[in-house]
Parts: C-alpha cells; sequence; structure tokens
C-alpha cells in the first residue's frame, strides 16, 4: 500500500490573504502597565500615534496612552446563561481610566459597591497560562477574554478617531473602513503557544483580517529604522553596516535586540550617487528578554525599602493604603530621574528618598538586566548605536549600566518616543503586510523577526517507546528520558527552515510520529507545536538496500507564525518523484534566466558594435545609396 505524506500545517489565527482585505491596518502595543495604538499615515510617511477616549485624564491633552485595566460586573461573569455571556461581558465591563480610577479608589479587587471585579496583572497572568482562569470570590474567567476586552476597546476607539480623521482629509491609512488587521507587539520571552494565544484574543476582540505578532524590541527598531532614514547612510558605508541594540524596558518585561543595518548601493556613475531608493535593510541577528522586569518591579522594590526603613506596617485589609503607598512610590522614581532627592508626603508625615537610595533598591533588578544584556552580546559584533525604548529607561542607573557596557559609544539614543515606539513599529510592519504602502517608503525600516526559540523535534530515550503529546501542552525536560533534536536553531530569521535524517526504528514499520516542539532552555520546558502522524510504505525485502532506514524530517516557520512539518522516505518512489519534478522546475526556471540573459547580453554587444563602427568614420550605407 502506497500512502504519500504531504507536508503538514499548524494552522494559526494569521492567515494572509483573509476576507478583509481592504480593512484598514493598525499596529497595538499591549503593555503590563499601558496599552497604545498607532497607524501607517502615508500623508506623514509615518506611523501616527492615535489618540485614544479612555486615556487618563492629564494626558488627555495628548491622550495616547491606556492603562492596561479591567473590571467586569460579578454577577456576568457567572451568569449561567452562555449563549449571551460574550455580548453581556463587553456591554458590562469597564476599561482603561475608569477601571484604573475605580480601582485606585476602593483599593480591592471587587467594589463591593457597584459589585466590579478587578483582574490583576493581565499581562503578566495571561502569560503564565493563556487559556488559564481567573477565580476570585466565586467569579471565573479566562485570561484570554480579559486580553480580548481590551483589546476591542482599543479597536472601537481606533475606528473612532480613524474615521473622523479620514472623514476630514487628514490621515491616510493602509486601507479603508474599520480596523480588522493587526499587528501587535509581544515580549521577547513569548513562546508560540502565547503568541498564538494573544492573536486568538485579537481573533475574540474582532480583528477578523489579517493578526500577527513582532518581538517588541524588533518593531522599536522598525520604527528606529524609519527614522533614521539617509541620516545613517555614511555611518553605515564606513563601517560596513551599523549594528543597533534596542534597550527595551517597559512597565512589566525587558526586551532586547540587536538589528545591523545594512549599507545602502551605490550607483556605477561618475558620481557614484547612492540610489534615490534606498536598499538598505535591517537584520534582526539577535532577541533576548526578561519577562519579569520592568518599572513595576522597581515601583515594588522602593516599596519594600521603605517599609523596612521606616517601619511601616501594612495588613492584608489595607488594601486601599496599599495600592495609594505604591502609587507614591511610583511617583518618587519618576521624580528621581530629574533630581537627587524627593519627598514622599504619606499620612501626614514626609519620608525623604535620595537616589542613592533608589539605585541601591534596584541594584538586583539591574543584575537580571545586565544577564540579559551578557546574553545578546554573546558575539564579538560590535555595537555602533543604543536605542533606549520604554519608561523604565528614563532611570538614571539603568542609562549608566549602559553607558559602563558600551564606554565607546558616546550618546545614547533617544530619538524616537521611548512610550510609542514599539505601537509604531507594529503599524509600520502592518503597513508592509497590507501592500497598500509603496515598499520603497517602507524598505529603511523593514526587518524580519527571529525566532525566540528553538525548535525541533522531540523523542523519547528509549527507541520502543513513541512520545505523544497535545498542542499547547507543556512538557518538562529530563535528560534521562527525552532527546531534543534542534532543526531551526535560536534567532534563525523568518521564514526559517531546517531538516534532519532520522533511522527508522524498525524498517518494515507502518508510519512515523513526529512530535514537533519549541525548546525554553532558560526554563527547561518544551511547548508541543503538533503531533503529527505520517504512514510509511510497506518495502519488501528485494526492495531494501539494506537493513537500515532513514526518513528526512523538515520542518519550516513561516514569518506568520505557521510551523510546516513533512517527511521525506527516499525508499519511497512517490516521494522521490515528487522531489525530482521539484527539482525539474526549478532547473528549468534557472535555464531561461539564464537563456534570457544571455540574450541580453549579445543584443548589448551588437549595439556597442554597430556604435562603434559607425562613430570611427565608418559609412552609413542608407546615406551612401541616397
Amino acid at each position: 500500500m502506497t500512502v504519500n505524506a504531504p507536508t503538514t500545517k499548524l494552522t494559526t489565527p494569521s492567515q494572509l490573504g483573509d476576507n478583509d482585505d481592504d480593512s484598514i491596518w493598525i499596529g497595538i502595543d499591549f503593555g503590563t502597565t499601558h496599552c497604545s495604538v498607532a497607524v501607517y499615515d502615508a500623508t506623514r510617511g509615518g506611523p501616527k500615534w492615535i489618540r485614544l477616549v479612555s486615556a487618563i485624564p492629564e494626558r488627555r491633552k495628548h491622550g495616547r496612552i491606556v492603562p492596561t485595566q479591567l473590571g467586569v460586573q460579578k454577577k456576568v461573569v457567572n451568569k449561567e446563561d452562555k449563549e449571551h455571556f460574550w455580548d453581556d461581558l463587553k456591554e458590562k465591563s469597564i476599561i482603561g481610566y475608569p477601571a484604573w480610577k475605580r480601582l485606585h479608589e476602593t483599593g480591592n479587587t471587587i467594589d463591593y459597591s457597584n459589585d466590579y471585579v478587578f483582574l490583576p496583572n493581565l499581562k503578566r497572568n495571561f502569560a503564565k497560562d493563556p487559556q488559564g482562569l481567573y477565580s476570585y470570590d466565586s467569579c471565573t474567567l479566562k485570561w484570554i477574554d480579559a486580553v480580548a476586552l481590551v483589546l476591542q476597546q482599543l479597536r472601537f476607539e481606533a475606528d473612532v478617531y480613524i474615521q473622523l480623521h479620514c472623514a476630514k482629509k487628514q490621515l491616510q491609512t493602509p486601507g479603508t473602513g474599520l480596523c480588522r488587521n493587526v499587528v501587535l507587539g509581544v515580549p521577547a520571552r513569548y513562546t508560540s503557544l502565547q503568541r498564538r494565544g494573544m492573536m486568538e484574543a485579537a481573533k475574540r476582540a474582532g480583528f477578523i483580517g489579517h493578526v500577527s505578532t513582532v518581538t517588541e524590541s524588533t518593531a522599536a527598531a522598525m520604527a528606529y529604522g524609519l527614522f533614521v532614514g539617509k541620516r545613517s547612510r555614511d555611518h553605515s558605508e564606513e563601517h560596513g553596516g551599523t549594528r543597533i541594540l534596542v534597550f527595551d524596558m517597559g512597565g512589566g518585561t525587558t526586551d532586547i535586540t540587536v538589528a545591523l543595518l545594512q549599507p545602502p548601493t551605490r550607483r556605477d556613475t561618475k558620481e557614484s550617487a547612492y540610489h534615490d531608493d534606498p536598499s538598505q535593510r535591517f537584520q534582526v541577528e539577535t532577541t533576548r528578554g526578561d519577562g519579569q522586569l520592568g518599572g513595576d518591579d522597581m515601583d515594588e522594590a522602593i516599596f519594600r525599602y521603605l517599609v523596612h526603613r521606616d517601619q511601616m506596617e501594612f495588613t492584608n485589609k489595607d488594601h486601599v493604603q496599599h495600592r495609594h503607598f505604591l502609587r507614591a512610590c511610583q511617583q518618587a522614581k519618576e521624580a528621581l530621574t530629574d533630581s537627587e532627592s524627593t519627598t514622599i508626603q504619606w499620612q501626614g508625615s514626609f519620608l525623604s528618598f535620595t537616589r542613592a537610595e533608589f539605585d541601591s533598591c534596584i541594584a538586583p533588578l539591574l543584575q537580571r538586566a545586565q544577564i540579559v544584556l551578557d546574553q545578546t552580546l554573546s558575539s564579538d559584533a560590535p555595537i555602533h548605536e543604543v536605542v533606549l525604548i520604554g519608561g523604565a529607561t528614563r532611570v538614571p542607573a539603568v542609562r549608566r549600566m549602559l553607558r559602563d557596557t558600551f564606554p565607546h559609544i558616546a550618546e545614547l539614543s533617544t530619538a524616537i518616543h521611548p512610550v510609542s515606539a514599539v505601537a509604531q513599529g507594529c503599524a509600520i510592519q502592518a503597513a508592509w503586510l497590507s501592500q497598500k504602502i509603496p515598499p520603497h517608503v517602507l524598505e529603511s525600516a523593514l526587518m524580519l523577526d527571529t525566532t525566540p526559540y528553538p525548535l525541533g523535534v522531540l523523542q523519547c530515550m528509549n527507541a520502543d517507546t513513541v512520545l505523544r503529546g497535545s498542542p499547547q501542552q507543556i512538557i518538562t525536560f529530563d535528560p534521562n528520558e527525552h532527546v531534543f533534536c534542534e532543526l531551526i536553531p535560536r534567532d534563525s530569521p523568518l521564514p526559517a527552515m531546517g531538516s534532519m535524517v532520522f533511522d527508522v526504528a524498525k524498517a518494515q514499520q507502518a508510519g512515523v510520529t513526529v512530535l514537533a516542539v519549541e525548546y525554553v532552555p532558560e526554563e527547561e520546558l518544551f511547548v508541543v507545536l503538533n503531533e503529527f502522524s505520517f504512514l510509511l510504505r510497506r518495502l519488501k525485502v528485494d526492495q531494501m538496500t539494506n537493513l537500515r532506514r532513514q526518513v528526512e524530517v523538515a520542518m519550516r516557520l513561516t514569518e506568520h507564525g505557521e510551523v510546516m512539518v513533512s517527511v521525506f522516505d527516499s525508499n519511497d518512489p512517490d516521494h522521490v518523484r515528487a522531489r525530482g519534478l521539484d527539482n525539474v522546475v526549478e532547473e528549468k526556471v534557472s535555464l531561461e534566466q539564464w537563456m534570457l540573459g544571455l540574450g541580453c547580453v549579445i543584443l548589448f554587444a551588437l549595439y556597442v558594435v554597430v556604435k562603434l563602427k559607425f562613430s570611427s568614420g565608418g559609412v552609413n550605407p542608407i546615406a551612401e545609396e541616397l
């Protein structure tokens, strides 16, 4: 019996060519503490940071930052009628500043006066288990649904802003109508499971078109690449490329990306001028991150230090006081970015707090940041520029750490807004994917993301045991039991592809099972991408060259998060025939291209010969007859 082993694809929510091609493409930065949205504006030749209704009032003049906070009515969450659950949840929830204000006024996770439930640390809890449940006082809600509610609110408000300004002809976006396509920024430490969870949340939020993700620090590098434009050409040419390190420390995560800006090509003219359309490109070389390190952790460190220093007491019931004092610690952190000391007014007393004390508080956090930085700088390649992204990079100790690490760099770059850079980079990626913006406009900013973790095949030490798993399952690494065969290395530019030859346990076995996984070395665990089963042709003894049978397993990861796995069996005539046809097609295309090039060369040579003959005093035969 002959059974083909076709390429099997792991379907993700992101699909190019979805039905909503004419709708608008936007970029969203879903942060730990705040969210922001951007859209590419063709009239200005760059991304536009969108004003949102649910922004903090004191920043309403700018209105581009929305607190990542959600509150839902308890009775709606526990409603038995699941048919209208999502509709009621959307109508009876508060998002952004209203939820942030209500939470800080009450201080409790539950507002008993209005029976609201506030979900704490939304992004961090989602990262732990996207499909997990939040349970508090008989309240149950999936984290993925909570994220979807926030994303939906951002989509609604982006629609209002874009429609208003497009009607006034103040904005020209990629696409028309409503926002249905999105590129989301995610931390570097996000696995495929977490990235797919974020994309699924966007689908539930109403983004029914294209949905994809990009690493936050990579998105910031895109925004920087569009900003520098022609300015960095001379430096790129002189050094053979500019290597840029993007240090992104936000409220809850720290991501670092190293990207190489290739020099532009020159024309073969007397002036050797640069092309008007630059061919410079960013190439992401490596990305690292810490998903539990950011400005919020600095606030907690200040809180613990002051409580210990002044012997303050907070009971478990003092939720309001706890939140208010934590807010005061955050304000002290912001004040110390510009001054050497500050004073915290608390319950009628004044608490002094100096920058030296602040530096000692966050020293352990900076050590963790230094570890991530050292992991990123594992190679000896020089760094030419350091770009600061994220609100926590305003802290003087953070900048001092970077200056000590890169003493040869005269000045750390703050050329782009530290809060808007990720959203703007996502908007640039969205504009490129929309194919509605001329490619040469975005060429200086375009870059492909890299694989955050290695991908491969997980096997059992016992060859007779078949290791099985379901998608999104977590498997803890056991060196005495598991063997990981890496097919796609870490930091491989997308799309990435790899293959490896495996021995089949029994030459006459009916098929093979491939468990495709993503390996997270920092936590020593595997995330199951999918389990693939392939049938093999049964061979007769006279058809076997030897008793050893091998198959080649290939894996491909697209830039949109799609994982493809295939098996090639050299003993299967159908497989050999299919691969042969592919090679014939490639050879045919190559031959046609070669013949076309040869014809162009011959025509050009004839043209040169005729021109030289007439220009050297030869007689024009037509003129001679006349």
